[in-house]
C-alpha cells in the first residue's frame, strides 16, 4: 500500500463536488451550449412573431427590445442559473435523508495497480485505468473522476503534512499525464 486516507465528507463537500463537476464536465458544457442556442432561437422567433403580427411600429420595436434584453440576461447568467439549480437539487437530495448519496466516512487506500474504498457497509476496488480525470482544487480537494459525475473526493485535511500531499500528487501524476489544477471551484 502506498497511501491510506481516512476520508470524512460533509454535505458541503458533496455539494461542492457536484458544483465542480457541473462547471467542468464536457457534458454540461454541451448542454449549456444547446440550451443557449435553443433559448436564443425562442427569443428570436418571439421577436419575429411580434413584428409579423403587429407590424413594424413603435410597440413592436419596444417588444423586440424587451425580448432582446431578456434573452441577453438569460445568456449572460445561464451558468449562474445552472449552478443555483444544482445547489438546490443537491440540497434536496441530502436534506433529511438517513442514507446519504455519498459515503461520509471511508478509508481510501492506494496500491500500485488500483485503489480501494473501504466503507462501513461495502468495499470497492477501482483499477487506475478506470480513472477519467483527476482534478486538484488547491488547498481543498483532490477529485478523482471515474466518469463525468461520479468520483472520489479526498480533502486536503486528510494529508498528514505537506510532504505527504506532494508525494501523493506526484504519485497521481504517474497515473495520468493530465492532472488539472484549479485555484477555486
Amino acid at each position: 500500500m502506498r497511501f491510506s486516507f481516512n476520508v470524512q465528507l460533509t454535505d458541503e463537500d458533496y455539494l461542492l463536488f457536484n458544483e465542480f463537476a457541473l462547471k467542468n464536465s464536457g457534458m454540461s458544457k454541451k448542454a449549456d451550449t444547446v440550451t443557449k442556442i435553443l433559448v436564443s432561437s425562442i427569443f428570436i422567433l418571439a421577436g419575429v412573431n411580434l413584428v409579423l403580427t403587429n407590424g413594424a411600429n413603435p410597440v413592436s420595436a419596444v417588444g423586440v427590445i424587451l425580448l432582446f434584453i431578456m434573452g441577453l440576461i438569460f445568456l449572460l447568467f445561464s451558468k449562474k442559473f445552472a449552478a443555483l439549480y444544482t445547489k438546490k437539487f443537491t440540497r434536496i437530495l441530502i436534506k433529511g435523508k438517513a442514507k446519504k448519496p455519498y459515503t461520509p466516512d471511508s478509508v481510501i487506500e492506494f496500491y500500485d495497480d488500483f485503489f480501494k474504498e473501504i466503507c462501513p457497509d461495502n468495499k470497492s476496488e477501482i483499477n487506475y485505468t478506470a480513472i477519467d480525470k483527476i482534478s486538484v482544487i488547491m488547498n481543498r480537494y483532490v477529485l478523482i473522476f471515474i466518469d463525468s459525475m461520479r468520483g472520489y473526493v479526498i480533502p486536503f485535511a486528510c494529508f498528514k503534512d505537506e510532504a505527504e500531499e506532494r508525494d501523493f500528487l506526484a504519485f497521481l501524476g504517474t497515473l495520468t499525464p493530465s492532472i488539472e489544477f484549479f485555484e477555486k471551484i
